[in-house]
């Protein structure tokens, strides 16, 4: 395996890390229908566990800290409530595992170590070597299994108005719309496997698979069947139109691309019109294919590897032209009040207290089990938007994913 064209990062050749590959359970976004995978009642239980932390002196605890915390995957209660509850309460578990650790560490000097090994794990508070971080560790996890399971790696790429694609990412965050491309003889029939693989080879306290966004892995044969089957899907949809109005048609969609709105369904309207032309083993594929084709147009583009003659085919395709679930473009201008305050901290994190750092890396980490602090928290401003461009994060994404999928 060799990732191909303008890679920008300097990658090492890891092995795979020496664990049980135990597959997640999915992550949002998720119908029941999509879910071929054992029930979270099957599976190993990863909240954190500690030797003895007690007996240990601080450098060892902080050593057992990053070793040992672990995760239990999340995502959206409207799909799969039973198995969220179970979610719910193992991470509550995990979450009174943080609040016993943290009360070991008491005295100036011990909160001093910690945070010192947390900024040099994670590369906090320099956001952008915390987004290069968490770049480079799935590029490392997908690189490392590539060379054992004999694929290549065609493309990677993000939502550019994710944290990581401002460049403003607390460590331990998800990555939006991340999304791999690979090609091999059986990379259809094994991609999803090796997206939970993936999971499972990378330090969630630098990139986490937790929150609501596992990077996605496609094959090369998938996405053109995406294409052509949206396609397909497209023209029959317009056989149902009047023929006058073909043109308002067509430029509402493309002035959906570039307009901000917070009803996420009038903004993918094209993806909802064509999504009643799909057949519902096929859905997931349109989805899937129509994010990776708003990468390509809008998103942060780290591999590219694609050859012409596929981006032809897919610069032609209806999903390229109307896409729009992301709204990458629509939203690209808008500053999120987080985003705004987390580039603030990262000039003032050293000057302020050492119980202040102290408990904003707790809040960070804690985020890291979908457990926000409260917004009366002073953390609050780097976690919420609550000003008049919140609605980036808001409106009804999740009825779009059921509107889609279903």
């Amino acid at each position: 395996m060799l990732i191909t064209k303008n890679n920008k990062y300097n990658l090492a050749k890891p092995s795979l890390k020496k664990k049980e590959h135990t597959i997640l359970t999915p992550s949002s976004h998720l119908t029941k229908a999509h879910l071929n995978y054992p029930p979270l009642s099957t599976l190993k239980s990863y909240n954190i566990s500690f030797r003895n932390m007690s007996e240990l002196d601080i450098s060892k605890k902080i050593n057992s800290f990053f070793d040992d915390i672990k995760y239990e995957n999340a995502f959206y209660w409207e799909y799969l409530p039973e198995e969220n509850k179970e979610v719910s309460k193992k991470n509550q578990v995990g979450i009174k595992k943080l609040d016993n650790f943290f009360e070991t560490l008491k005295t100036d000097k011990d909160k001093k170590a910690f945070i010192s090994a947390f900024k040099e794990k994670t590369g906090f508070p320099k956001f952008d070597k915390v987004s290069s971080n968490m770049v480079r560790e799935a590029l490392n996890g997908i690189n490392a299994i590539a060379e054992r399971e004999n694929f290549e790696i065609l493309f990677m790429g993000y939502d550019k108005n994710s944290s990581v694609g401002q460049k403003m990412p607390f460590p331990g965050s998800d990555c939006d719309g991340m999304i791999f491309v690979i090609d091999s003889p059986d990379a259809k029939k094994k991609a999803p496997y090796y997206r939970w693989l993936l999971s499972k080879n990378i330090d969630q306290r630098i990139l986490s698979t937790n929150v609501t966004e596992l990077p996605e892995v496609m094959s090369l044969e998938e996405i053109k069947e995406g294409v052509e089957k949206s396609n397909i899907a497209f023209t029959q949809y317009l056989k149902t139109q009047d023929t006058n109005e073909i043109n308002n048609i067509l430029n509402k969609f493309k002035t959906n691309i570039e307009t901000p709105n917070k009803d996420y369904i009038e903004a993918a309207d094209f993806n909802i019109q064509i999504s009643k032309y799909i057949n519902p083993e096929d859905k997931w594929l349109i989805i899937k294919t129509a994010l990776f084709a708003e990468l390509i147009r809008d998103g942060i583009v780290e591999i590219d590897g694609l050859n012409q003659k596929f981006k032809d085919l897919l610069n032609n395709s209806a999903v390229y032209k109307y896409s729009n679930m992301q709204q990458q473009r629509a939203l690209s201008d808008i500053q999120k009040d987080k985003i705004i305050a987390r580039k603030e901290l990262s000039t003032n994190f050293e000057k302020m207290q050492i119980n202040e750092q102290f408990n904003l890396i707790k809040d960070i980490i804690y985020k890291s089990f979908d457990d926000k602090p409260s917004k009366n928290s002073p953390n609050s401003k780097y976690f919420y938007n609550i000003g008049t461009n919140a609605f980036c994060e808001s409106g009804n994404i999740v009825e779009l994913y059921k509107q889609l999928s279903e």
